[in-house]
């Protein structure tokens, strides 16, 4: 938009999020769809599968924990409520909490391996997510469980293939 306004262009209507510009000597105009990007903070999320839902704690809020039972979708409907509260009371009490709660800000979940893999197993059989990572079944199967723990290239494989599977999906149309 910038660019347009050095180089003589001005606006000369407005619609929505359209605006139409003019140039003193130039032939014809420009319509440019005008967006405003809000720059967002990320909080993350560490989160863990219990048996009968999820649990997280944030690390910029030492102490604050949330254990709820159901589904992820339900979970993060919490996670926010639980937040509301947190930094309304803390403004009650003038309590210090971090200011990024007064801005935009969105949560990035971050998964340890065997809450990420328990959450998928519905999804992805130990085959499938062997093919996909080139770990073995019974690898996998140690993670789930929690009785092993992957090292950090193990974990980026299981991720990078997630990841991959996630793009691909975003590409397909019926």
């Amino acid at each position: 938009m910038s660019d347009l306004k050095n180089d003589g262009w001005y606006m000369v209507r407005q619609k929505g999020s359209h605006r139409k510009f003019k140039h003193s000597t130039k032939k014809g105009s420009v319509t440019v769809k005008y967006i405003i990007y809000i720059i967002m903070e990320k909080v993350i999320v560490n989160v863990a599968k219990t048996p009968e839902g999820y649990c997280a704690s944030i690390d910029i809020l030492p102490g604050w924990v949330l254990g709820t039972s159901g589904s992820f979708d339900e979970f993060k409907i919490e996670l926010q409520d639980s937040i509301d509260i947190f930094v309304e009371w803390a403004k009650e009490d003038n309590d210090e909490y971090p200011n990024v709660f007064d801005g935009e800000y969105y949560f990035e979940y971050k998964f340890n391996v065997e809450s990420l893999l328990s959450y998928y197993n519905g999804i992805f059989n130990s085959s499938a997510l062997s093919r996909l990572t080139g770990i073995s079944r019974k690898e996998l199967g140690l993670y789930v469980h929690g009785r092993s723990r992957p090292e950090q290239a193990q974990k980026t494989k299981i991720i990078e293939a997630l990841h991959r599977i996630g793009n691909e999906l975003i590409t397909v149309s019926v």
